[in-house]
């Protein structure tokens, strides 16, 4: 197109349209432009949206690997605290059943106790009635040799 225009007369009714074409051709290229740059900020928009969304889905994500180190960390705690419950639920029936054994030795050693004791008192019964049937017997019998010698 400016080939042609360069080989039109100049002042020319023909030149005059050039300078509106011209001008036009000047609107159309800002025209174009001003698209360019709306489209440049839209794709600044969405990449800014897309950013914002990345950032986030990556504080989310820090987040959720920050609970799950946190819930990592409270059950490795739990199971500690699992293992420590069932340790000292072994070390009381460990424990209980000494406990029970001792009683019933004890027990034992009472109810022999009470036998022996028993057996003691007896003993001493039957010691005191002999002591006494022996002092009875020698009074009788010093009697009798008193009687004897007078």
């Amino acid at each position: 197109f400016h080939l042609l225009m360069d080989f039109l007369p100049p002042q020319s009714l023909i030149e005059v349209r050039r300078a509106e074409v011209a001008d036009s051709y000047q609107y159309k290229d800002l025209e174009k432009l001003l698209e360019q740059q709306q489209h440049l900020n839209r794709l600044r928009d969405s990449l800014k949206e897309r950013k914002t969304e990345l950032q986030t889905i990556t504080k989310n994500g820090l987040e959720q690997v920050k609970k799950q180190e946190e819930r990592s960390k409270l059950s490795a705690h739990v199971e500690l605290l699992r293992q420590f419950l069932e340790d000292q639920k072994r070390l009381f029936e460990y424990e209980k059943e000494r406990l029970e054994d001792m009683k019933e030795r004890l027990d034992k050693r009472e109810h022999n106790l009470r036998e022996h004791q028993q057996k003691f008192d007896d003993s001493r019964r039957r010691y005191e009635n002999n002591q006494q049937q022996f002092s009875q017997r020698r009074d009788q019998l010093m009697k009798t040799q008193r009687k004897l010698h007078l």
